[in-house]
């Protein structure tokens, strides 16, 4: 049996150590992993597809390989077009982005035969903060009250009605960055202030996120991995920084434990990750001071080599696993 090629797709721009971990994974495994840094893309990279995935081809500095003969492809992080702007008119720039975006969409999309994580169609097709939450209720999951507008007076009253404290997100954390001192930053979780009350009118300006304050006693991080689930426990309470999003605590970062995750959950969070059609993603749930359950949201491209230091949970041998073929997915290729 040949040695399994793996496809990764990622970014010179992105520092994420999850990839290297992986990547060496695979190695151990023996298996061969071909970078795509998708910060070439479409200079320094040829690209050609048609009908037959035997005729698609892949052509980098680093190597020359056709399509059909790869066995996986990691769809981890993608900044196309970076160096376009450099080389001609910038008036061109977006479009040769979109289509060569495009493009590789296209491309993955017609590798049906390939395992992937994860499919585009699937990444596409992913609801946004309301609809994933109807969609973990239907699964069996609790979700916190929570409504996204910028109508100020339902806004108000969503509030008011709520009789305790509640947070405010943006829609696509992702792509929310407001200039910072040392440059563009990305907003928080954050509970809602008086100050925000106050200045409640700046809501119709943007469309955001409000919900109830869930009382926590731990947060769990589950990150999925095909059929496996990989739970993390951290304690935010007590922290000034932390306590609505752990993220912003460097200590609550490397505080994660392993935890062994209520069967009931485990399998409601199964069934809305086959339901969403994904291999791979990291799922946020608080539990109550009850042992309630509730869900926050799903991630697709989500960092988990701080939880796997912290602790000890073999996230990175599970996705190479999964990539060279030695576990099965949740998924079948065509899928």
């Amino acid at each position: 049996m040949s040695a399994p090629k793996v496809l990764l797709v990622g970014s010179s721009f992105q520092q994420d150590h999850s990839v290297p971990a992986v990547r060496q994974a695979l190695a151990r495994l023996g298996a061969q992993v071909l970078f795509l840094d998708s910060a070439q893309l479409p200079v320094g990279v040829d690209l050609s597809w048609g009908e037959d995935p035997a005729d698609s081809r892949l052509r980098t500095p680093d190597f020359d390989v056709a399509m059909g003969d790869l066995d996986a492809v990691w769809l981890r992080h993608t900044h196309v077009a970076a160096g376009v702007w450099e080389l001609m008119d910038p008036a061109y720039a977006p479009a040769i982005k979109a289509q060569t975006v495009s493009g590789l969409w296209d491309l993955l999309g017609c590798l049906d035969h390939l395992r992937q994580v994860d499919r585009i169609a699937a990444l596409q097709a992913l609801p946004g903060q309301v609809g994933m939450l109807r969609l973990a209720r239907t699964c069996g999951l609790a979700v916190p009250r929570t409504l996204v507008s910028n109508d100020v007076d339902r806004v108000a009253a969503f509030l008011d009605g709520l009789g305790g404290p509640a947070i405010r997100k943006m829609i696509d954390s992702s792509a929310s960055k407001v200039p910072g001192p040392d440059g563009p930053i990305y907003l928080p979780t954050q509970r809602v202030s008086a100050q925000d009350r106050a200045n409640l009118a700046r809501v119709a300006m943007c469309p955001m996120v409000f919900q109830e304050e869930v009382e926590k006693v731990r947060e769990l991080r589950i990150t999925v991995v095909g059929d496996q689930l990989f739970t993390g426990a951290v304690d935010p309470r007590g922290s000034a920084k932390g306590a609505v999003d752990w993220r912003q605590d460097p200590t609550l970062v490397g505080a994660f434990r392993a935890w062994d995750l209520d069967p009931t959950v485990a399998a409601a969070v199964r069934r809305l990750m086959t339901r969403l059609g994904l291999e791979f993603g990291t799922v946020d749930i608080i539990v109550k001071p009850d042992g309630e359950h509730v869900f926050l949201e799903v991630n697709t491209i989500s960092f988990f080599d701080f939880l796997e230091e912290a602790t000890g949970l073999p996230i990175s041998v599970a996705v190479a696993e999964l990539l060279a073929g030695l576990r099965p997915g949740r998924l079948s290729p065509a899928s």
